[in-house]
């Protein structure tokens, strides 16, 4: 009976352990569930949260406090801002014309190129200049040895003892027509005998002359070498000759230019042409020289349009600093557009670095922050602002550079102005 008890006990006791492991089975995969579910909403909460902050941010006109916002401030005390002539003014709206970007290169002037061909046919003997070359003008660049340069020096030395013996002739004549030895008739031949021999000289002299050579003096051996020389000092752009080669007037051998001023050519859209004209002022930008800029005036405007681009091109002249070079890509700005109300800042206020345009904005009193912005061309001393500023911010109009080396200070670890 005490046997029969204590079994059934035991039954019953797995029984209930078994009920229970059955019953936590059937849980735990809810509860696993709503664990992930409560953390899948703490996710996207603070999703949220950060787009919202993002949202903030552009409204204010700027992304974060990296390169593209604001840097590192900088603070100066009242009397180093006097000291340093920084002026603060607010942003203002003023009456400026909408701005149009085009693609540009820079180009040599045309008026101011020499293309240098062979002024006979011959065998370039030796050649002083290459590509790239600094040369003067009259300098030699190539030996041309031409038997055509030495024909044209015997042909001019035959004119002349023509002439001599002409001459001569033509005084006797003379002596003999006064002393009526001869009849009149015979010094009207001699006369006419004398102007073609001076007219064949004349003609030698010519042929010398556009062959580059000097007249021949009496007992002094004929030339037949050739100096190429440059009519203009410049940079040699291209070099075609070489050494040995035969050649002839047809042929280029080298090409200089004048770079001391360039060319800068624009390509307009078709649809973009009723807003250009001659006079307008531009600014230029060169993919080489990042934070440069140059103010041009458009001198002409093409009246060809490429069949395939649809573009028309406009050209302004520039005075080269030394550091441009032909075939460079560059951007045009115009002011071409009806007058318009927009946010603009004094060109005084721009700072340019690295390809990029800045201002400083005073967050607070003589506290100021670098931030990039976008402008349009100058117009009158004013940049229409495109996007990084809006009106009634206060930034420094004048001093800019002066926040910028004081900045570039506190970088190195300087520290602020005070």
């Amino acid at each position: 009976m005490n046997n029969c008890g204590q079994k059934g006990l035991s039954m019953f006791s797995r029984m209930i352990v078994l009920t229970a492991c059955s019953l936590s089975l059937l849980f735990l995969p809810a509860c696993s569930g709503e664990k992930k579910e409560a953390a899948h909403r703490d996710e996207g909460h603070r999703e949220e949260s950060h787009k919202e902050a993002e949202k903030k941010d552009a409204e204010h006109g700027h992304d974060d406090h990296g390169e593209e916002g604001h840097s590192d401030e900088v603070t100066l005390s009242k009397e180093a801002a006097e000291a340093a002539g920084i002026t603060v003014g607010e942003v203002k709206e003023q009456p400026l014309a909408a701005s149009l970007e085009l693609p540009a290169r820079l180009a040599p002037d045309e008026t101011k190129i020499a293309r240098l061909n062979a002024r006979a046919s011959g065998r370039v003997a030796s050649i002083s200049a290459n590509a790239g070359d600094r040369v003067a003008s009259g300098k030699p660049l190539a030996v041309l040895e031409s038997r055509e340069l030495a024909d044209a020096g015997l042909e001019y030395r035959e004119a002349r003892v023509t002439l001599e013996a002409a001459k001569s002739s033509l005084e006797r004549v003379k002596l003999l027509v006064e002393g009526k030895a001869v009849a009149r008739k015979q010094l009207v031949e001699e006369e006419t005998r004398y102007a073609n021999a001076e007219a064949k000289v004349a003609n030698a002299v010519e042929r010398l002359r556009l062959l580059g050579a000097a007249v021949p003096e009496a007992g002094v051996s004929l030339q037949n070498t050739i100096a190429i020389t440059s009519p203009i000092s410049g940079t040699v752009l291209t070099r075609e000759a070489s050494q040995g080669e035969t050649v002839d007037p047809s042929k280029t051998l080298f090409t200089v230019a004048d770079l001391s001023a360039l060319w800068i050519i624009a390509e307009v859209p078709e649809n973009e042409v009723a807003r250009i004209r001659k006079g307008q002022r531009a600014t230029v930008t060169v993919d080489a020289m990042p934070g440069k800029s140059f103010s041009v005036v458009i001198d002409h405007v093409y009246d060809l349009m490429d069949p395939e681009t649809r573009r028309i091109k406009v050209r302004a002249s520039l005075r080269n600093p030394g550091t441009l070079k032909p075939e460079m890509f560059a951007t045009m700005r115009i002011a071409a557009g009806q007058t318009d109300m927009a946010p603009a800042i004094p060109a005084s206020a721009v700072v340019r670095e690295g390809g990029k345009t800045a201002v400083f904005v005073e967050d607070e009193p003589l506290t100021f922050a670098k931030r990039t912005i976008e402008v349009g061309p100058e117009q009158d001393g004013w940049h229409r602002v495109l996007s990084g500023l809006k009106a009634g911010e206060r930034i420094a109009v004048k001093g800019a550079f002066t926040l910028k080396a004081e900045m570039e200070k506190s970088e190195l670890g300087e520290g602020h102005a005070h």
